[in-house]
């Protein structure tokens, strides 16, 4: 078989402006490692904001195979797994498997862990120019917050704050 080459990396938000305000920079620091980023939002969708970060889109409900997606890595909104059964329910099957590392913005579920990831100097930069691309903007921090999602099953996935 041959070697993969390149990582693949969901990210499921509300919007382009969500996913770029929460996430831009973690991604835009992985798309420069290599990875293959998609990013699934159920909102309208602003590709000009998303390439800026190096990623693609792709709208949720035009995706009726998001099941069949199995990522390396997955970032995902907590206002989305409180209000999408099927995302949970996907998320879910992802861990239960074990090979997709689960980050999730905005919230933290039951098992989550704490997880910072300071941004490079370029992804501060980047992530700038995609949130002004989405019609957002804002001051850009050093780093993004997320809960890492360790387990599936008995309501881990519940988000609690």
């Amino acid at each position: 078989m041959a070697p993969k080459l390149s990582y693949l990396i969901d990210v499921i938000g509300l919007d382009v402006a969500d996913v770029a305000a929460a996430a831009g920079g973690w991604l835009f620091d992985r798309v420069m490692d290599g990875w293959t980023a998609t990013v699934l939002v159920s909102g309208e969708v602003d590709e000009r904001a998303l390439r800026i970060i190096g990623a693609q889109a792709q709208r949720v409900d035009a995706l009726p195979g998001l099941t069949t997606r199995r990522p390396e890595a997955l970032a995902v909104s907590a206002a989305v797994l409180r209000a999408v059964p099927q995302v949970r329910e996907h998320v879910a099957q992802l861990l239960e498997i074990g090979d997709t590392e689960v980050r999730v913005w905005g919230g933290q579920t039951a098992d989550g862990r704490p997880l910072r990831h300071r941004l490079s100097t370029a992804a501060r930069a980047f992530k700038a120019q995609a949130l002004l691309a989405a019609g957002g903007g804002g001051r850009i921090t050093d780093s993004e917050d997320f809960h890492r999602v360790l387990a599936a099953g008995a309501g881990r996935l519940e988000v609690v704050s």
